[in-house]
């Protein structure tokens, strides 16, 4: 009899403490009564606290959902995205748009006032020196471009002109050639360097 009595307070005291750990309840499920029989959590598999709970404590808490009935509660706390800084103007004082591949102005700049280079209107010295630095890398860019990347379909092609031109200056190397079968020779070679170059975007190629 006292082992019967032990065994009914172990359940009565893990029916107590399951009921005292409910999920989140939405307000129309918290006014309900839900029997404390044990269930299972349709998401984790773990245990509930009431049969009639469709999910446990943490995953209502997680899911922002209703225990019983798993409607949408408040959204779980979470940090708000920063709203981003505000872009620098890209317009000099007077309204001239600057290059787009100049970026943002300087934001901290001197309280000085002057006449802008290029036509920018007139603002601080900070400005103007950075106005002029791309200015200066823009003339220089123009003056030296850089050279053109051979298209992705070239580069086979490359590849055949590049094995031909080694395989002829090493026979021009070996080979006892006539005036004039020496003269094709090279006239052939000049015609395959020149391809290969207009290819990578080294020179221009015209065939005759």
């Amino acid at each position: 009899m006292k082992t019967i009595t032990v065994s009914i307070l172990a359940i009565f005291l893990v029916l107590a403490q399951a009921a005292s750990s409910h999920a989140a309840l939405c307000a129309a499920c918290s006014d309900k009564f839900f029997d404390s029989s044990l269930g299972t959590c349709k998401v984790c598999k773990g245990t509930t606290s009431s049969g009639a709970f469709k999910l446990c404590e943490k995953c209502s808490e997680k899911l922002a959902q209703c225990g019983a009935c798993q409607l949408e509660l408040k959204p779980a706390m979470a940090k708000e995205k920063a709203a981003p800084a505000p872009a620098a103007a890209l317009t000099s004082p007077n309204g001239k748009a600057y290059p787009a591949h100049w970026g943002a102005p300087p934001r901290n700049q001197t309280r000085d006032f002057r006449p802008l280079p290029g036509g920018y209107g007139q603002g601080s010295g900070t400005l103007a020196t950075w106005i002029q630095k791309h200015l200066d890398q823009d003339a220089k860019a123009s003056t030296h471009p850089e050279k053109k990347k051979p298209e992705a379909g070239n580069t086979e092609e490359i590849r055949q002109i590049e094995e031909k031109i080694a395989a002829m200056e090493d026979l021009a190397t070996r080979a006892r050639f006539t005036a004039e079968g020496f003269k094709k020779h090279q006239e052939e070679l000049a015609g395959l360097r020149a391809r290969l170059k207009a290819l990578k975007g080294e020179a221009k190629y015209s065939a005759d």
